[in-house]
């Protein structure tokens, strides 16, 4: 469970523009918007 915490601090760590480009990748890798 320590991976999955560590995991969604790193998201709530995210800066805009990684956001964005983590988005551009799911929608192209895998379809979801």
């Amino acid at each position: 469970m320590a991976d999955l915490k560590d995991f969604a601090e790193q998201l709530v760590n995210l800066t805009v523009k990684e956001v964005n480009e983590l988005a551009d990748i799911l929608k192209e890798e895998y379809g979801i918007e």
